[in-house]
């Protein structure tokens, strides 16, 4: 089944992953103890680490970097520094930080958008890399030796 590309660039992805993380970050808290202090600073140390993930990220991708899954006319094939982990290690860390934002803020609903940003960002991955394809010859062969979302899965 082809996962389709909403709109040109993909503009549909980014207005869906606007939504999805607007909804995740208004999700009500909880104000009693839920966790173990420790455990919640266990999210803190995860929310830090993944704001680095994106930050080298960004920092990486530069001026090529866009939301939309189409990569930018200027785009240039990058397989090394923290792309070496994972091919998409902004969406990584959205995923991974949805845990620490959870258990630090006390939300165990919030749980849930792991779930769901671990489905949504493999799905909208999936429209990029074909994109990606498309562009680059190597690309296959990057895919075959770098995970996708999570490095050991």
């Amino acid at each position: 089944m082809r996962i389709p590309d909403l709109g040109k660039r993909g503009e549909g992805w980014f207005f869906l992953q606007l939504m999805l993380i607007s909804i995740f970050v208004l999700l009500p808290g909880r104000h009693s103890a839920v966790f173990p202090t420790i455990i919640r600073y266990v999210g803190l140390m995860l929310l830090f680490l993944c704001a680095l993930v994106i930050l080298a990220g960004i920092i990486q991708l530069g001026s090529r970097l866009s939301p939309f899954p189409k990569p930018v006319e200027s785009a240039e094939f990058i397989e090394d520094g923290i792309y070496r982990i994972s091919r998409h290690p902004i969406y990584s860390a959205i995923i991974f930080g949805s845990c620490g934002w959870a258990t630090w803020f006390e939300q165990p609903i919030a749980f849930t958008f792991t779930i769901i940003f671990y489905f949504f960002f493999n799905l909208k991955a999936t429209v990029e890399e074909r994109m990606l394809r498309q562009i680059f010859s190597q690309y296959d062969a990057y895919a075959r030796r770098t995970k996708k979302l999570i490095p050991w899965l």
